[in-house]
């Protein structure tokens, strides 16, 4: 009988998460998994896809396995390149990615986004006005 202990722990949490996020990525690669070099063409004519993404996907391999897994990798950088260029444009985080599965969209965000404080403090007990420091006027003499 194994013995519960903190590693065993966070290796099955691990393991679960890494599970439901990779079943979420497989509903919606079955899209590059099942993509003819027609719909390859249609994609890169419309720009639906970064041009990296539609290179590999013109030489993505035939066997099932190796193919479902790439189009997952492919899939999940160009959420990654998505999250990159949307997130100079928005501000409000609940528009961004949102046509991505909720897991990954959050594990997303959790990963490479850092939410901005609402009000910055540098730290001073006081503002430099307020202790008669600085008047917002010139001190010439």
């Amino acid at each position: 009988m194994e013995c519960l202990t903190l590693v065993n722990v966070l290796k099955s949490t691990f393991i679960a998460t890494l599970t439901l996020f990779q079943v979420s990525l497989m509903g919606p690669a079955t899209a590059f998994v099942n993509a003819t070099m027609d719909k390859v063409t249609e994609w890169r004519e419309a720009g639906t896809y970064p041009g990296y993404v539609m290179h590999q996907l013109s030489i993505l391999p035939i066997q099932g396995s190796i193919r479902q897994h790439r189009s997952a990798v492919l899939l999940y950088w160009t959420y990654l390149h998505q999250l990159l260029h949307d997130c100079n444009k928005q501000t409000n985080d609940s528009s961004l990615l949102a046509d991505v599965p909720a897991v990954i969209r959050r594990t997303l965000f959790d990963r490479f986004t850092q939410v901005a404080p609402t009000k910055l403090r540098l730290g001073w007990p006081f503002t430099w006005k307020s202790q008669g420091i600085w008047s917002g006027k010139s001190q010439g003499k």
